[in-house]
């Protein structure tokens, strides 16, 4: 199964829109970490290691 990861759409302030809700930007960071993880080991596999 082949999960799509919705891209940033809006940063101002301290906030920051991801699919239509509203983040605190400090999340950012951690955001494109799990995003490099996820491209380099796949969704299935990261998320069993995260969870």
């Amino acid at each position: 199964m082949n999960k799509v990861i919705p891209p940033q759409s809006l940063a101002q302030g301290d906030v920051m829109v991801i699919a239509g809700q509203a983040w605190h930007i400090k999340l950012q960071p951690q955001r494109e970490q799990l995003i490099k993880r996820i491209q380099k080991d796949g969704f299935e596999h990261t998320m069993e290691t995260v969870a």
